[in-house]
């Protein structure tokens, strides 16, 4: 059995710290080991809530992604990462910033729940829920080849505005990503 948690990052530091050991080691299972956009400062950023799954007979983190709240203070880490390779994202984030806009990413889970459908099916499924929470109208995601068409199944399009139609190929990773937009069609109430 597994248990759900959202927080506020700064609020709960021993839980994002296992988040953050997680999700390297899933990374390094990959051969991924430098990655821009994956650095701890969000543990710090008030507009950052983690969803993170725990095993019950464990209590250990097994998957977990974030939702970072665009701010101007607070670049979302995909600005940094495709800025690299395509400039025009700032503008695009801040065209959506008033409105309310986040990324929803570091989702991972570890290989011991692989199958589960943990992270395709029910955390990206209440990411947006939560983003509904928060007044969020639209998000972005970096999304891996093989994470494109369940995350397209979730509503999101791919944003043909940036990257070449949408595709980057960030060397660091050395997989080629899809940047995909997910905007509210209509208001969700409570």
């Amino acid at each position: 059995m597994f248990t759900f948690n959202a927080f506020r990052a700064i609020d709960e530091p021993e839980i994002c710290q296992q988040f953050i050991e997680g999700h390297i080691n899933v990374l390094k299972e990959y051969g991924v080991t430098k990655v821009t956009s994956s650095n701890n400062e969000w543990i710090h950023n008030p507009y950052v809530f983690v969803v993170t799954v725990h095993e019950n007979l464990t209590d250990r983190v097994v998957s977990g992604l974030r939702i970072h709240i665009s701010n101007q203070n607070y670049p979302l880490p995909l600005e940094s990462a495709i800025s690299q390779v395509d400039d025009r994202i700032s503008d695009l984030i801040t065209r959506y910033r008033d409105t309310g806009t986040g990324e929803i990413g570091g989702l991972w889970n570890s290989r011991a729940i692989s199958g589960y459908g943990i992270g395709a099916l029910f955390l990206s499924r209440t990411s947006l829920v939560i983003a509904a929470q928060l007044n969020v109208q639209s998000l972005f995601a970096l999304c891996a080849e093989y994470t494109l068409k369940p995350t397209l199944q979730k509503g999101f399009e791919i944003e043909e505005g940036i990257g070449n139609k949408g595709t980057f190929f960030l060397s660091e990773t050395r997989f080629s990503c899809n940047f995909s937009s997910f905007k509210r069609r209509k208001k969700i109430y409570h």
